[in-house]
């Protein structure tokens, strides 16, 4: 069982790519499943892939050391996670975990490397991509920040 070629064409940095390029991205791709509250990743754990839903739902978020937890997102089908990790080959900022079946595709970080060494036009769609992120953020941060709880819900 291998990722269909029109799954990576969903994926908003992969757009542009020929079909040997998608052909070669998707060889590379295991498929993994998880269980109800099975962990996919760790807060800390060495980014290894990018991940691509195929089915179910899952929670990342972040936990302080006294227990409190912060949910950062929410995924389902068709959505990819664990980009910014690789992108920045940096370990994983958050923990993810399954809400219910889950089937997932990884993509290798090496594979993704190779890929933005092979076609720098790729490398211009991640660049769009996390920074229309950014800017997400950003304005997250200032509401959270600037506007009252009663001007945020309004």
């Amino acid at each position: 069982m291998k990722i269909a070629l029109d799954h990576l064409r969903t994926i908003a940095y992969l757009q542009g790519l020929d079909d040997p390029q998608l052909v070669e991205l998707a060889q590379s791709a295991i498929w993994r499943e998880y269980a109800p509250g099975a962990f996919i990743f760790l807060e800390g754990e060495t980014a290894s892939a990018i991940y691509y839903m195929d089915f179910g739902w899952i929670k990342v978020s972040k936990s302080s050391p006294d227990g409190r937890e912060q949910i950062l997102r929410f995924l389902g089908p068709g959505e990819t996670f664990n980009e910014l990790s690789v992108f920045a080959n940096k370990n994983n900022p958050a923990t993810a975990i399954a809400l219910e079946a889950v089937g997932t595709w990884l993509i290798p970080k090496a594979a993704v490397q190779q890929l933005l060494v092979a076609h720098p036009h790729v490398a211009a769609h991640v660049i769009e991509n996390i920074a229309d992120r950014v800017i997400h953020l950003v304005s997250l941060v200032a509401d959270l920040s600037l506007h009252s709880v009663e001007a945020r819900v309004a």
